[in-house]
């Protein structure tokens, strides 16, 4: 058993809750280690002094007194509310802060309407690949992109898979 070990068990030992061999094992370890000795008899000193002081027993009228003065001190403390001055506070700024996201995000939901539509030279190039996905069918956008590129009079996805297998 170590020092650390030892205090640990100091509370068991001064209750008498230790089995036999734990307590055993302690009372050789504090026969072999002065400091643990020490440590244990300055333990036991304390709690032998904590349980010799007489129980005080408060006033009678102890409890009336504290309360009457909880009461006092509640009637001369005003009542405030601490929302009331955060909430005018922050409503100015915060109301400017949303008008200006709103007017920003129409100006800019107006720019984007009026972009050029023209269809990206790269996309348009991949449009016939992604028009043949089975899995993109179900979405009427991509359905419809025959309307945008001509379907191809030859399958890519099939060239892909020969340039592949070729390979």
């Amino acid at each position: 058993m170590n020092c650390t070990q030892c205090q640990a068990e100091f509370d068991g030992l001064l209750d008498g809750q230790l089995d036999v061999q734990r307590d055993a094992l302690l009372r050789q370890h504090l026969a072999d280690c002065s400091d643990c000795a020490a440590a244990w008899r300055d333990y036991k000193g304390a709690w032998t002094a904590f349980a010799s002081v007489p129980e005080i027993e408060p006033p009678s009228n102890f409890v009336a007194r504290v309360m009457n003065q909880v009461d006092r001190v509640e009637r001369e403390t005003p009542a405030r509310s601490w929302f009331f001055p955060l909430r005018w506070r922050w409503v100015a700024p915060a109301t400017v802060a949303l008008m200006l996201f709103a007017a920003s995000m129409g100006v800019w939901m107006s720019t984007q309407r009026d972009a050029d539509p023209t269809v990206n030279p790269e996309l348009a190039a991949n449009l016939p690949v992604v028009q043949h996905l089975e899995l993109l069918g179900d979405f009427d956008i991509i359905a419809n992109l025959d309307r945008i590129a001509p379907v191809p009079e030859h399958d890519p996805i099939e060239e892909m898979m020969r340039a592949l297998w070729n390979s």
